[in-house]
Parts: C-alpha cells; structure tokens; sequence
C-alpha cells in the first residue's frame, strides 16, 4: 500500500484530482456570487426601468390632457359664447378622451359648471368642491394646475387639471382624471411583472396603486418598517428593507415632474429569488459535474503518462505554422530526451538559413542602393563638362570658376564614405550646386525657395534623392530648359511622417504620366536619354527598400499648373514603421 502511494502515478493522479476540483469548485463559486451580485443590479435595473415606463406613460398623459384644456381655450376664441355648443363640444372632447377622463367641464365664476357629461350638463348649480379648484387656477392664471386626490360628486375620487381661459379669465377649464384607468395601468404590471406600484402625492394622499382596490382614500402602506412618509424623505432613490419572514425588498422612487406626483414600486424579491435558487441547483450540479470530471481527467492524465510524445506532436504542429521559436529540449535521457535535443537542433538550422537569407537580401539591397548612387555620377559629369564647354565656347571665362568649383564640391560629396544617410542641410547644398551648373549651362535663371522646418536641418536623408528630383523639375517642368522659373524644396512634419517636397512652377504633368514616372522599366523600354537619367522610379524604390512599401515618392499637378513631388520619411528611421493613415496624400500648395 506505502508503495502505490509513494509512486508517481499515484501522486500525479492525487496533484491532478486536488488541483481539477479545487478549479471547478472556485470557479463555480465565483460565478455564482458574480451573477447573483449581476441578477440583483439588473433586477434594481428593472425596476427602475418599469418607473421610467410608468412616468413616460404619465408625461403623455399630462400631454394629453393639456392638449383637451387648450382645444376646449381654442373654441372660446373661434366661437361666441354660447353654453349649448360649448357644452356640445365639452361632451365630444369628453367622449374622445373617456379613457382617460372622467369629465370635462369649464368652472364659473359663482364655482358653477358648464360640463361635458350629460349629468354635468343637467346639474350646473354652484359646487363647494369646485372653489379650491377654481381659487389655484386663478392664482397661477399661465399655468396648469393639478389639485390633490378629492371627491367630486360627478367623478367620483380624482384629480383635477385646471386652468384659466386665455379668452374669458372668468371661466377655468378643468379635466378630471380617470384614476381607475390609471390603477389598471399599474394593475397590468403588477401582474405580469410581480411589482407593486403606488402613486401619491407630496400632501401624502396615495392615489392609485397596483392592488386595485376601488375603497377611497386609499390608506397609506407601510412596506416593511418603512412607512411613505419615510420613503418620500429618504435621501436615496433606492432603498432595501426587510419585510415579513425577514424577507429583502427592494424599493424604488421617482419624481414625476408632470403632475409632481412619487412614483414608488417595490419588488418583495419573489421573482428574483426563485432565480437565484435556480442558479445555486444549477451550481450544485456543476459542481458535482466537476468533481467527475477530474476524476476522469487524473485517470486520463496518470494512464497517459508519455506526455512529451504528444508534446513533441503539439510543437511540429506549430511548426508547419511558421514558428520557429519553438523550444522542444528536456534533461530525460531516454528517447525522449533524444528526440527533443535533435529537433531543437534542426530548428536552429532552419532559422541560421532564413537569418542567412535575410542578410543576403539585406546586401542585395545594399549593391542596388550603391548601383543607383553610382549611375548618377557619370550623369554629373557629362552635364557639367558639356556646360563647360559652351561657357568657353561662348568664351564667358568667368562663368568658369564658378562651374568648376561646383563640380568639385558635387564630386566630394558623391565619393565620401557611402552610407544610407547624411543630412537635408548638406543635401540641400548639393542641390544649390547643382542649379549653379545648371544656370550657367543653360543661360537661364533657375532659382531656388528653400522652406525648411529648421528642426529638419540635421534630419537624416538618402545621399543624391534631391537632385534627381529637382533635375526632373528642369527637364520637364522647365522644358529641359528652355524655360526659367523657380524651384521651391519645403520640408515639415506631418503626424509620424516627415514630408520633403519638390515643387515647379512648370509646364505639368498629366494624370497618366504621372502614374509611369513611379513605375520601375527595363532598359529595354527606354530610350538612350532615359537610360543617362535616374528617373524618379529610382528614388521611390530606395525609400521603399529601405523604409518599407508605406514610403516614397508622389507627384500631383495637372497641366499647365507645375507639379509637385513629395517625399515620404518616417519620422524616426526604423525599418517597416506604417503610419495609420497612408502618408503619400496629395499634395497642397
């Protein structure tokens, strides 16, 4: 027996029994409290949504009723007195809304009735109840006032909406409310919902409520060891209190604005309740669920003890995945051992070829940046000793130096130790040596608007990426010199980008050709002056090899109006940087 317990099939089923239970019973645990915590928020959720409800219902309501007191105002106006048609059209707003009505009538002077109710019009003698009425509406002549619960002989308990007549100050047109249609209101909820809903005023009458009981006044209720008074008081809208059998109840109160009523349920817990024991069986067998389960998984788990087959399986798997950072080797000195050691070995040549790779192509980019850089010296140099040789033909000697001294500083700055970057400020200088070149060997004035964000000066750029841009600018914008004009390089920031912008005042380019300037060609597809020039197509690919496809060069302009080419950088050099946005927008002048 000391022996089956000390074995490792014996502790690891004990480990995996101890450590499966103990995770279905916590989880079980907290997900039970969690969601009865939830179901009793939702449920003050709940209840607090029914009184929106109901206060909703009451606004359209007040509305209505507001809307039958300006219609009966209206027909003052547009009709001469006359009792007979008033009291004929009384009894059709009174029919309209008899839902919600119990009666509407105008109030006199003497606290007599011009009512809409066949029985109002009959009996029109002065009625005691009628002067409260009469006196609140005449105190607040621009409001609607509404009275508190009280008997009136015609519609039994109710509350009045009144209001002075606009047309005849001597009259105040009233609207007794039906309260038995809005008891059967809160009866429907009650009844599907299992909350009581009580309606009181602030004098503390209550006026209607959920039980439906048609004996007035209606006594207050006390809920719990709370009384109304002591709800009406209460600081909180949401209050918890204990009833019989030391039973939890919620009560919820809201302000109704329109009628300056409180609106008050309460849920006795009789419906979440039968919830919560539903959640705590339905965690009792989960529980009991688990308990099975980590037997079953122990067993599986003691039975299966060649795990590191499987695991071995998991890791190839990852493998054909495209990971190669799998770690696979364990200090077993069975077969296993072996298995893992020879597989991590052959991982690790798999990812010394792909590094080998990537450093190749990294020097491939590096011979075709170097090729690039080494076309455009030859360039240089015939276009220089061509000018040269018309300045002294021409025999302007002084235009000599000048030349000369340019070709000089172009040539220094094309041989020194080649490297990706060097700064816009001394790329700039090359270009401004580059136009003297180009002013002397075409007899022209091209002349340069330097608009530099001063925090850009050291900003790290391609050696030779400006002059091929601004030698485009003079071949086509300025009809390879046959015309003079300016040439203005801008250079700001914009989000994670930095923006280096080439612009002319030229002849333009079309849509079309724009899109073929971008565009790599053989040599095959070009002609001779084609293949002397580097073309755009190259510095939009250098920025792209070494920055990434987000990167490089675009031109816009239309014919006629110059044309602009904008450089993309990301603003700190990191290779594959992307902004969110695509940085290669259109440019704007």
């Amino acid at each position: 027996m000391r022996k089956r317990t000390s074995s490792l099939t014996f502790k690891l089923f004990m480990i995996c029994l101890a450590f499966v239970l103990m995770c279905v019973m916590i989880i079980s645990h907290l997900s039970s409290r969690f969601m009865k915590e939830q179901l009793t928020e939702r449920d003050q959720e709940f209840v607090s949504h029914i009184l929106s409800k109901v206060n909703e219902y009451l606004t359209l309501n007040f509305s209505s009723m507001q809307t039958i007191l300006f219609s009966a105002d209206s027909f003052l106006k547009l009709q001469p007195f006359d009792e007979m048609q008033l009291g004929r059209h009384l009894e059709s707003l009174y029919e309209m809304n008899i839902q919600h009505t119990s009666n509407v009538y105008l109030v006199k002077e003497d606290y007599s009735i011009i009512g809409g109710r066949t029985i109002t019009r009959i009996a029109n003698q002065p009625l005691a109840e009628l002067e409260e009425i009469y006196q609140a509406a005449k105190e607040s002549p621009l409001s609607t006032k509404v009275s508190s619960l009280y008997y009136s002989r015609f519609s039994g308990w109710t509350v009045t909406m009144s209001r002075v007549s606009r047309h005849d100050p001597s009259l105040v047109i009233a609207v007794d409310l039906n309260i038995s249609e809005l008891e059967q209101k809160l009866l429907q909820i009650h009844h599907k919902e299992q909350i009581q809903l009580y309606l009181a005023d602030y004098s503390g009458s209550i006026l209607a409520h959920s039980n439906g009981a048609r004996v007035r006044p209606l006594s207050p209720p006390r809920i719990g060891d709370l009384t109304m008074e002591d709800i009406m008081i209460a600081n909180s809208n949401v209050l918890s209190v204990y009833g019989d059998a030391d039973t939890e109840k919620l009560v919820v109160k809201l302000h109704s604005p329109t009628y300056n009523w409180l609106l008050v349920a309460v849920s006795d817990g009789s419906r979440l309740s039968g919830i919560l024991s539903n959640i705590d069986a339905h965690f009792i067998q989960l529980t009991m669920i688990g308990l099975l389960l980590s037997l079953l998984t122990a067993m599986m788990i003691t039975r299966y003890i060649r795990r590191p087959v499987f695991e071995l399986i998991k890791k190839m798997r990852q493998v054909e995945q495209g990971r190669l950072d799998v770690q696979v080797a364990t200090k077993r000195n069975d077969e296993f051992g072996y298995l893992s050691r020879t597989f991590d070995r052959m991982l690790q040549q798999i990812s010394d070829l792909f590094n080998h790779l990537d450093a190749n192509k990294e020097l491939q980019k590096k011979l075709e940046i170097q090729v690039l850089q080494a076309q455009i010296n030859p360039h240089f140099l015939y276009n220089t000793l061509g000018a040269i040789s018309n300045v002294v033909r021409l025999g302007q000697l002084d235009k000599v130096d000048p030349v000369i001294r340019s070709l000089i500083s172009i040539l220094e700055y094309g041989i020194r130790e080649p490297s990706y970057e060097i700064s816009l400020q001394e790329e700039l200088h090359n270009v401004r040596d580059y136009l003297v070149i180009q002013n002397i060997r075409y007899d022209k004035q091209f002349r340069l608007v330097e608009m530099i964000d001063p925090e850009l000066q050291d900003f790290h750029v391609f050696r030779m990426f400006l002059q091929p841009i601004v030698e485009n600018s003079i071949f086509h914008g300025y009809r390879g010199g046959r015309e003079q004009g300016e040439i203005r390089i801008k250079a700001y920031e914009s989000g994670s980008c930095v923006m280096v912008e080439v612009i002319d005042d030229g002849v333009g380019i079309s849509q079309k050709k724009q899109e073929g300037l971008l565009l790599q060609k053989d040599n095959d597809g070009e002609n001779a002056a084609q293949r002397n020039r580097i073309g755009l197509a190259n510095i939009h690919g250098r920025i792209r090899l070494h920055y990434g496809e987000e990167y490089g060069l675009s031109l816009s302009g239309e014919p006629g109006k110059g044309t602009c080419v904008r450089a993309v950088f990301p603003k700190t050099h990191e290779r594959g940087i992307s902004d969110e946005a695509n940085p290669l927008l259109d440019c704007r002048r």
